[in-house]
């Protein structure tokens, strides 16, 4: 047996081994994150009006469905498993899971289309992704990010084999079909395709366009039989959920002002990432005038400049070192007086992570794998988003030019120490380099906190809930969808609230939604056990810690009503007067 075939045989070998490392780290606590929360919530309702209808949508609301929060194509997978088990929440973490799975896969057996580095670079970008305490959490849950992920990489491969040599005649389908299901998968998909495209029509030029029709043809063809054959309207397709930016420049360029009186309590259907809440604000000054579109253009730049500082200094560094974004990092900064070092180590961190990207355009060459970092990043610095799990659909690339810039780093220590050519084999001091990282990721993922106590509370207040309102009951409460699948009960949100907003104002919220019971409660509450002792943070939003305090003036005033509650659960319920 040769050299060459022995190497290929370790590396598969290795290949295994991580997805048995990933599939041990992620199933011996599988359980350890609510199943339904928030966004999944969100994801098995809509996946419920796809086989319920009447349309696609929120219909666990009294009104008519709202636009959908989120694109069909996770909901639409999730969709078979709903209808087989509709009272088993826990068996849809398993896409994600296989998801997983496939995409350590797709690392490994697709480097050659990936990278023009060796399988050895392949494997270490795929050990890395496969323990990182990002992908085992999403293995777990009801999210959609590795199921987009899987997507996204056979994209990629597709469009580089395109970009390399004449594509076969059933390229257009594959190419076409996966383009399909990651674009309407997410919504950050698309940014990503069109920079997949321009990079195709770059390499093959006029030759690109028949194959690329071919590939349009077929995502319409398939977005044809979704609307046909499902409860998805056309208006489905298009993201308005993320479009309050340009709803508020409308508003800016119409003149409108903002008269309500009510500061901050429209209740939302979707997710608030956008500048929207930044341009709102500047839409009137004190005199009511509103102000230019320069002064406007001025304003969001310095907003996407203030915002970016918390991304490049904590966020993106946390994609190569897990824990600096956690809130255990800050308080051990904060106690040992680092506080003020850690901003400067993590920005440290995100101009190696961007050396290597440098280095790897400038070795390597442009390839499918590499042009949609920069279309997705923009998306990014243009969006307000304070999860690292943002990150997640460019993780392996991330972690490739981490890699790079370390060893571009060993390379240049050793010319500048010995003033003489690097050895090849100095390369491979990146090895013990990539095992120390692995080694590192995996014990995090180990020992990630669960939370367990969070779950056992909502099915608590759910079941609490089931008992004692009846089917008819509309509630009003921090998480409309996850409390609806528990209870079955319709469901409102609870308005959002500042430190401005007075009893009055919310009272009017209250009586204008029809709610017979307003359900308040943290948002999220973390758990962990060592050994004897239990440790519990309590994170909430300012409408969780506001809401209650003026629910509590309106029980004063005997407009609402509060209810014994579990003291053990940490919920609150308050019938409203008629």
């Amino acid at each position: 047996m040769n050299r060459s075939s022995r190497t290929s045989q370790v590396q598969i070998a290795l290949w295994l081994l991580l997805l048995a490392a990933a599939s041990f780290l992620a199933v011996r606590d599988f359980h350890s994150h609510a199943a339904i929360l928030v966004d999944s919530s969100r994801y098995v309702v809509l996946a419920q009006s796809l086989l319920r209808g009447p349309v696609y949508g929120l219909v666990d609301r009294p009104v008519p469905p709202v636009v959908s929060v989120y694109p069909f194509g996770y909901p639409l997978i999730l969709a078979p498993l709903v209808a087989a088990f509709p009272q088993d929440f826990e068996v849809l973490r398993w896409p994600s899971l296989v998801a997983t799975l496939l995409n350590i896969s797709i690392l490994f057996w697709g480097w050659r289309l990936l990278s023009k580095r060796s399988q050895w670079w392949g494997l270490a970008v795929a050990a890395l992704y496969a323990v990182a305490p990002s992908t085992i959490l999403q293995a777990r849950l009801v999210l959609s990010e590795a199921v987009f992920m899987t997507f996204l990489l056979v994209t990629i491969l597709l469009f580089e084999l395109g970009a390399r040599r004449q594509a076969p005649w059933w390229w257009c389908l594959l190419a076409g079909a996966s383009s399909f299901a990651m674009v309407f998968t997410r919504t950050a998909g698309w940014p990503m395709w069109v920079g997949l495209v321009l990079y195709l029509l770059v390499r093959r030029r006029q030759r690109a366009l028949r194959d690329l029709l071919g590939v349009a043809a077929t995502m319409v063809a398939l977005t044809t039989l979704v609307v046909v054959a499902t409860t998805v309207r056309p208006i489905d397709l298009l993201p308005l959920s993320y479009m309050g930016l340009d709803d508020s420049l409308v508003k800016e360029q119409t003149g409108e002002n903002q008269t309500s009186t009510l500061p901050h309590i429209t209740p939302t259907t979707g997710p608030n990432d956008t500048l929207a809440p930044a341009v709102e604000q500047l839409s009137s000054d004190q005199n009511g005038s509103v102000p230019g579109r320069w002064k406007l253009l001025a304003y969001l730049g310095r907003e996407m400049i203030r915002r970016s500082e918390d991304k490049l200094t904590r966020l993106v560094p946390a994609a190569v070192a897990p824990g600096l974004d956690s809130h255990l990092f800050s308080t051990v900064m904060r106690r040992y007086g680092l506080d003020s070092v850690a901003p400067w180590a993590g920005l440290a961190l995100c101009l190696l992570i961007l050396i290597g990207f440098a280095v790897w355009a400038w070795q390597d060459g442009v390839s499918a794998f590499l042009v949609i970092v920069p279309f997705y990043g923009a998306v990014l610095m243009l969006w307000t988003w304070s999860d690292v799990r943002l990150l997640y659909p460019i993780a392996p690339q991330v972690a490739l030019a981490f890699l790079i810039a370390i060893d571009a780093c060993i390379k240049a220590l050793w010319r500048l120490v010995r003033r003489q050519p690097t050895p090849q084999h100095i390369g491979r001091l990146l090895a013990p380099v990539a095992l120390v990282l692995f080694l590192v990721y995996a014990g995090i993922a180990f020992m990630y906190p669960n939370n367990r106590f969070y779950t056992r509370t909502v099915e608590e207040r759910g079941r609490w809930l089931r008992e004692r309102t009846s089917s008819e009951s509309l509630l009003m409460t921090t998480l409309p969808e996850t409390d609806y699948l528990y209870t079955g009960r319709t469901v409102v949100p609870l308005p959002e609230v500042d430190a401005e907003t007075t009893p009055a104002e919310l009272w009017l919220q209250l009586q204008a939604s029809g709610a017979d019971f307003a359900v308040v409660y943290p948002l999220h509450i973390w758990w962990r056990e060592s050994g004897k002792s239990t440790e519990r943070e309590f994170f909430t939003t300012g409408s969780e810690r506001i809401a209650p305090r003026l629910l509590a003036e309106l029980e004063k005033e005997g407009r609402v009503k509060r209810l014994p509650t579990p003291a053990e659960v940490p919920f609150q319920v308050y019938a409203l007067s008629p």
